[in-house]
């Protein structure tokens, strides 16, 4: 549920379908729960194949996007999906994705990435926050002049405030 999660969130919901939202950040679940209203916030600290089914009477979901960038979340997000379903990566990081590869050929999982826009997705998404469709301010918790960086920047993440977005203004 960091930025790039809200985003697909977003998105999600323009295309009418019902997200659950999964992250071990209690204060982000929190946010998702009480300022999104999203209806299904699972803290994925326990044990998130169960929550899953018990969520979806039984099944696993159909569609997984992993937004964390995380390799450890990653390689378990091939656990949350149905067979037959898609798992997409939005977040990355610079390493390896391992899977056990019979599990994966066994429930025919398709694997896809997000990665690349072009002009026309930039314009569209300018469009929809233009007018207040997409309301990207109420993610932003912190805003700072650039020369307030390199002093305000390390007290904020050794206070251990909740970070959704900072914005940096020049």
């Amino acid at each position: 549920a960091g930025p790039i999660g809200l985003s697909v969130i977003e998105f999600a919901r323009l295309r009418g379908l019902a997200a659950a939202v999964m992250d071990i950040n209690e204060k982000r679940l929190a946010y998702c729960r009480d300022t999104l209203k999203i209806a299904h916030c699972l803290n994925g600290a326990g044990d998130p194949p169960a929550q899953l089914r018990a969520l979806y009477k039984g099944e696993l979901p159909t569609v997984v996007m992993d937004c964390t960038g995380n390799p450890q979340s990653m390689m378990n997000a091939f656990h949350y999906l149905a067979p037959g379903g898609k798992l997409i990566f939005v977040g990355l990081f610079s390493g390896e994705v391992t899977f056990d590869d019979p599990s994966f050929h066994r429930n025919e999982m398709t694997l896809m990435s997000s990665r690349n826009s072009t002009g026309d997705d930039f314009r569209r998404v300018l469009r929809l926050m233009e007018s207040g469709v997409i309301d990207v301010d109420r993610w932003i918790t912190h805003r700072i002049p650039y020369t307030g960086v390199a002093s305000e920047l390390p007290a904020w993440i050794q206070s251990g405030v909740e970070f959704r977005k900072a914005i940096v203004e020049w």
